[in-house]
C-alpha cells in the first residue's frame, strides 16, 4: 500500500479505536507516515522504540505510597488525564523481545499497563520490518498479532515527490527521481550492502547537499564519497553524473522571464530537471509565462511540468492559462 493510502487506513483504524501495525522494509518511510498522520490530526505523538525497552520499563519504577507499592508512570506513556487527540507509536515492536511484546499486548488489548491507563483520545500505532528483509525481528505472539490491523507499506514515487516538494528536498534530487523512478528504493535483502537507496537515505543525500556546497575538487570528492556511502556506490555514481547535467540547465527564473527565447534542454535528463525546477518558481504572477515556456516542450514533459506545478501551487489551477492548457490536453493525467 502506498503512503497516501496507508495514511487513510491508519486514520480509519484510529477512528474505529483499533491498533494498527505497519509492515515495511527498512527506510520505506513508516515513521514519517505516522508523524504525518499525527500532524494531520493535530494529535500529540509519543514515539517509543519498543526494541530498547524491558518489560519493567512499561510499568515504571515502584515506590511506596502510604504503605502500598505503586508504579510511577514512564514519561513516554501519555497520562490518563490528558485531553485531546494523541497517538502512541510503538516503533520496531516486532524487534523487541517477546516479553516486551507481551507487555505491549496488555497495552493494546486493555489500553492500560499495570495501573496506568491510556487517555480516552489516544490511538495506538505499531510498526516493524519484515523478516524477509534480513532485519532483526522476533516472532510476534499470535494473540498480539490477532489484535492488530496489519498493512504493508510500499514506497511510491509520486507520493514521495509530493512530499519532497513541501519538505525542502533539493530540486535536483526531485528531478533525478522523476528521471529514474526506480531509484527511489533499491533494497535487495539477498545482498549484504552497507548502503542502499531508500526514501530515508535519499532525504539524507538532500541534507548532505545542503551541508556541503561544492567549491573545490576536494569538496566534490568528499561529497561524492558521502553520497555513495548513503545510497550505494552504483546509485551514488549515477546521481553524481546527473548533478553534472543539472548544472548546465537554464535558470528557471530567467526561463519564466523570457519564456519564448529561454533555452529548452535537449536531453530527457535535462527536461526532467527543468520541469522540477520550474515548479518552485511558478505562481499566479508567472503562470502565463510558465505555459508559454513549457509549450515549447513535447506533450509528455508539458504534462509532467504541469503536474509538479499544481502539486506545489494549486492556486494556479484557476488561471486562464491553466484552463486553456487543460482544454487542449484533455487526455493528460494531472492528479
Amino acid at each position: 500500500m502506498k503512503p497516501t493510502l496507508a495514511k487513510l487506513a491508519i486514520k480509519a483504524a484510529l477512528k474505529a479505536n483499533k491498533a494498527i501495525f505497519l509492515w515495511g522494509s527498512p527506510g520505506c518511510g513508516k515513521s514519517s507516515i505516522v508523524a504525518q498522520v499525527a500532524q494531520d490530526m493535530s494529535a500529540e505523538l509519543s514515539d517509543v522504540r519498543a526494541l530498547l525497552l524491558e518489560p519493567v520499563d512499561l510499568r515504571g519504577l515502584p515506590h511506596i505510597d502510604k504503605g502500598v507499592t505503586k508504579w510511577a508512570r514512564p514519561t513516554f506513556l501519555p497520562p490518563t488525564e490528558q485531553t485531546g487527540a494523541s497517538v502512541l507509536f510503538l516503533d520496531e515492536l516486532n524487534a523487541a523481545e517477546q516479553s516486551v511484546q507481551a507487555a505491549c499486548y496488555q497495552l493494546i488489548l486493555d489500553r492500560a499497563v499495570g495501573e496506568h491507563k491510556l487517555p480516552t483520545g489516544c490511538g495506538i500505532i505499531a510498526a516493524g520490518n519484515k523478516a524477509t528483509d534480513r532485519a532483526h525481528v522476533n516472532r510476534m505472539p499470535s494473540a498480539l498479532a490477532n489484535r492488530l490491523v496489519h498493512i504493508d507499506i510500499e514506497p511510491d514515487m509520486n507520493d514521495w515527490v509530493m512530499w519532497a516538494l513541501n519538505n525542502t528536498i533539493r530540486t535536483e534530487l526531485i528531478a533525478f527521481m522523476m528521471f529514474r523512478p526506480d531509484a527511489l528504493f533499491c533494497f535487495d535483502p539477498r545482498k549484504d550492502e552497507r548502503a542502499f537507496a531508500s526514501p530515508r537515505s535519499w532525504e539524507t543525500v538532500s541534507r548532505l547537499l545542503d551541508a556541503l556546497p561544492v567549491t573545490t575538487p576536494e569538496e566534490q570528492a568528499v561529497l561524492t564519497a558521502m553520497i555513495n556511502g548513503t545510497v550505494g556506490e552504483g546509485m551514488g555514481t549515477e546521481f553524481s553524473a546527473f548533478l553534472a547535467t543539472y548544472k548546465d540547465l537554464p535558470n528557471p527564473k530567467q526561463a519564466l522571464m523570457n519564456p519564448k527565447t529561454a533555452k529548452i534542454p535537449q536531453t530527457p535528463a535535462g527536461l526532467y530537471a527543468v520541469c522540477a525546477s520550474l515548479c518552485h518558481h511558478v505562481d499566479p504572477n508567472t503562470v502565463d509565462n510558465f505555459f508559454d515556456y513549457i509549450g515549447r516542450m513535447g506533450e509528455e514533459f508539458q504534462t509532467l511540468a504541469v503536474k509538479l506545478a499544481t502539486w506545489k501551487r494549486d492556486d494556479i489551477c484557476n488561471s486562464r492559462s491553466f484552463i486553456k492548457w487543460g482544454t487542449e490536453h484533455q487526455g493528460a493525467f494531472i492528479a
